[in-house]
């Protein structure tokens, strides 16, 4: 099977919330048709990404609590933002630099980052047509810049925090995200009806990633903080 045209297939389905199995009973019945007939998966069922909404519109969608929509990801953006700028201002009052204080920047970074996110994942399936994902950094660039940006360009402060106060409201924030992500993060495999086995198996490291970078940064984060509190 053309593997772009799979996974434009599976990416689309699953930003559908169509199910694991749903998705491997299509794709086996792809993969036989094709066999059979000689064609190629455009050919016999066209577009992938018009015909995974023609699945998703027949199928039953996933269980609650798996895959990560454009919500949750826009939450669990807007939470690590803001929860690594109340953790880098708190730092000050701990080094004995400045009191920590909420800036407009820090405001419009946390929006500026959700909607960007969820602008990526609502958008995913016709964007799952531009084939490989190496060319993801394309798009993850210049979210990075946009968000960013307003902590420079916008530093009127709106409200003086205490250092515990900053401290705690990060733990926080960066609880929730990783909750978030952590939930959206649960298995749904794609599982081939023919054999039972797993014809597009989710990377271990790609779990790990999803589950545990969250506090990986965190842990960077804090690091930098207390071993160069001048940087």
């Amino acid at each position: 099977m053309n593997p772009r045209w799979r996974d434009a297939f599976v990416l689309t389905a699953r930003m559908r919330d169509v199910p694991g199995t749903r998705i491997g009973e299509a794709l086996a019945e792809v993969e036989a048709h094709c066999a059979e007939s000689g064609e190629t998966p455009t050919e016999a069922f066209g577009d992938p990404v018009e015909y995974a909404r023609a699945i998703a519109d027949q199928a039953p969608a996933r269980p609650a609590g798996r895959g990560v929509g454009p919500g949750r990801g826009a939450l669990a953006t807007g939470c690590y933002i803001a929860a690594t700028a109340l953790l880098l201002e708190g730092s000050g009052a701990v080094t004995g630099r400045d009191l920590p204080v909420l800036t407009t920047g820090t405001l419009v970074s946390v929006l500026v980052g959700a909607a960007y996110v969820f602008g990526l994942l609502a958008l995913a399936d016709r964007l799952s047509l531009w084939g490989t994902t190496w060319r993801l950094p394309v798009l993850v660039l210049p979210g990075v810049a946009l968000i960013a940006l307003p902590s420079f360009l916008m530093p009127q402060r709106l409200v003086y925090l205490s250092g515990v106060l900053a401290f705690g409201a990060s733990a926080v924030l960066f609880g929730i995200g990783w909750l978030i992500t952590r939930i959206s993060a649960q298995p749904d495999l794609i599982v081939d009806p023919r054999t039972g086995t797993t014809p597009m198996p989710a990377p271990r490291w790609a779990l790990a990633v999803i589950r545990f970078m969250p506090l990986l940064f965190l842990a960077a984060t804090v690091a930098v903080v207390f071993l160069l509190p001048d940087a």
